[in-house]
């Protein structure tokens, strides 16, 4: 019996039990049988699903598309059929990545197999452990790559690494991420003593079609380079302290001129930056459209790097304050971007730390149109006596924004559009107590000039809506109205619901709130979309 394996063994004594006389020999065979005719009919049902009856491409570009490299791995596992299809198919294995990642030797240059010689989205972090495989297939590989992201993990691998980079043309790159928090890339201290002084430049001068970077490494070891002359789209974040627009090398007229045809921006000024303290203007060049100071320290003022573009020349400015910080620091900040102007946008909004504060030329007037995006209500405190907000034209507001009795805001006498954004459904059950609509009558807000009335629901396509659609009674918009909103108009120009839908069960109530606006209008709801500058300062 030592010899059968378990479930031989129990098909004998089941055997036994049913008083059916059969040698082991017999229940080995019976077993197998039975396995055999399971087997087939796991078969057939399988057969029959609906995910056997795509065609074979679709199936792989299922898998491709919207599952991610170790799940993609299991399911070679799942069955025969499944493994076939996604082995034999080089399209699934087109975008691959280790990042944060352990990987058995050999795993990573086997994925790269099966891509054939497609182009490639490939993601490498170097590792102690895993570097030589790691250079090995960016030397391979490079010249097949369309995006590529590689994270310096080990000082071990900077000077191969660094090869493979500097070494190799990239004639199909259009996408490059290099982060190297250690300045371990091209760095003078690693390179042997027989290499170039200077060191290598990236893709050995060779990348026509690269446009997006995304950099983080010291931009001293960055030599210039003609691949980087195409980028167009560009965020920079130094290892050292490259804030010092009085050191040449290390300032951001170095980054423009190793990215002479940039145009998108993006500067993220650390905790341990020198700002200096001279008033001196940047020469922007001419392709230049946005600029995104990303502001990780409150240690110093934003404007100390803001002011140092001029405004005239450039369309798009903007100031984003992330990571922790007080409401202090983000009044501070709203200060410094916002000084000696005044904004004709604000949003408010109750959830977060996080300020965004924009400039845009408008050439058909003229001038700058500033404001502000996430902005918390207790930061605008010290501001009410202030004429800081009396220009401002375009409001939003939290729906839930004044569920607190300390919240207020401050007079703003310019509005002329206001935007309520509606909770999501499931939110409701916590937050609808704090809703708009229920606040007490004696706040009311005042808004002379006012004309629009938009109420923005989340779109049934935004993940957290639930796919629920918002819903509103008449006569809840028809208090707030009434109640909570001073115009000088007899009635609202324009009331808009975006998304939201309004209960007309009671006519009555219907026609009351139509009477106390001049127009009406439903439109869908606004997904909200990253827009290319966005793209650029998300890192990932």
């Amino acid at each position: 019996m030592s010899l059968i394996d378990e479930q031989t063994a129990a098909y004998f004594i089941l055997y036994r039990h049913l008083g059916l006389r059969l040698s082991p020999v017999r229940a080995a065979s019976v077993h197998r049988s039975t396995l055999q005719a399971v087997s087939r009919i796991a078969r057939r049902i399988n057969d029959n699903g609906h995910i056997a009856r795509l065609p074979r491409d679709i199936f792989c570009s299922v898998f491709a598309l919207y599952i991610e490299l170790r799940d993609l791995v299991r399911a070679t596992g799942v069955c025969h059929v499944w493994r076939d299809a996604l082995l034999l198919d080089p399209s699934v294995w087109t975008v691959l990545s280790n990042y944060q990642v352990v990987c058995p030797p050999g795993v990573l240059t086997r994925l790269l197999s099966l891509s054939s010689t497609l182009p490639l989205h490939l993601e490498l972090e170097a590792t102690d452990a895993n570097w030589p495989e790691v250079c090995e297939s960016l030397e391979v590989n490079l010249q097949r790559c369309l995006s590529l992201a590689v994270t310096f993990n080990t000082h071990i691998a900077s000077v191969r690494l660094t090869a493979a980079l500097c070494g190799h043309s990239a004639p199909i790159l259009r996408t490059f991420k290099l982060f190297d928090a250690f300045s371990w890339f091209n760095s003078p201290w690693y390179r042997p003593w027989d290499a170039p002084r200077d060191g290598g430049v990236l893709f050995a001068g060779d990348a026509p079609h690269l446009e997006l970077v995304k950099i983080h490494t010291d931009l001293t070891n960055v030599r210039p380079s003609s691949a980087l002359h195409a980028v167009k789209q560009l965020r920079c974040a130094n290892a050292s302290s490259w804030v010092d627009l009085s050191n040449a090398s290390g300032s951001v007229v170095r980054i423009l001129d190793l990215f002479p045809s940039v145009e998108i921006l993006g500067l993220e000024v650390r905790a341990d930056s020198r700002v200096d303290s001279s008033q001196e203007l940047i020469n922007l060049p001419p392709l230049l459209t946005d600029v995104v100071v990303d502001i990780s320290s409150t240690e110093f003022s934003a404007s100390d790097v803001i002011r140092r573009f001029k405004d005239p020349d450039l369309p798009s400015l903007r100031g984003k304050l992330s990571g922790a910080c007080t409401p202090e620091q983000c009044l501070s900040h709203m200060r410094d971007m916002l000084a000696g102007t005044a904004p004709s946008a604000l949003e408010l909004d109750s959830r977060g730390p996080n300020l965004a504060v924009f400039a845009y030329w408008d050439p058909g007037d003229g001038r700058f149109d500033r404001g502000s995006y996430q902005v918390s209500p207790k930061i605008l405190q010290d501001l009410l006596p202030s004429e800081v907000f009396a220009n401002v034209t375009w409001l939003g507001i939290a729906e839930d924004l004044f569920g607190h009795d300390d919240v207020q805001i401050p007079t703003m006498p310019a509005v002329t559009r206001l935007c309520v954004g509606l909770l999501y459904c499931p939110a409701y059950r916590t937050y609808g107590a704090q809703s708009i609509f229920l606040l007490p009558p004696e706040k009311i807000f005042s808004f002379p000039l006012l004309k629009t009335l938009a109420i923005c629901a989340a779109s049934t396509m935004v993940l957290p809506s639930g796919g629920y659609i918002t819903w509103l009674t008449p006569d809840l918009v028809s208090r707030f109205i009434r109640s909570h909103l001073l115009y000088d108009a007899p009635r609202v120009g324009r009331l808009i619901l975006e998304g939201a839908r309004l209960v007309q069960s009671c006519v009555q109530e219907v026609a009351a709130l139509l009477a106390l606006v001049d127009d009406f209008d439903w439109e869908p709801a606004w997904v909200e979309k990253s827009d290319r500058v966005d793209y650029v300062l998300d890192w990932r």
